[in-house]
């Protein structure tokens, strides 16, 4: 479903992270230097040190679907998220 979506997608992703799911009995066909998994990344990955941000400081941007006009975006702050989850 992943290389499917990639395929007709504008913009495909230079990589992939994938988290297996022994469980559930799918087999993942990796693509070379596209597909990682998750965990061997996780377990190379380097800790970045905590750093404050200003209230403002983008944290994502989230699109409506576009159901009734056109897709919009909205920005949604660090600070704005923090209070939120507060």
């Amino acid at each position: 479903m992943v290389d499917q979506a990639i395929r007709q997608s504008l913009f495909p992703p230079e990589a992939v992270w994938v988290f297996e799911c022994p469980e559930l009995g799918l087999e993942v066909d990796y693509q070379k230097g596209r597909d990682f998994k998750a965990e061997t990344c996780i377990e190379k990955a380097q800790a970045e040190a905590i750093r404050a941000l200003p209230a403002n400081h983008p944290l994502y941007i989230l699109y409506t679907s576009g159901t009734t006009g056109k897709p919009k975006g909205i920005q949604r702050n660090t600070g704005d998220y923090a209070v939120a989850l507060h």
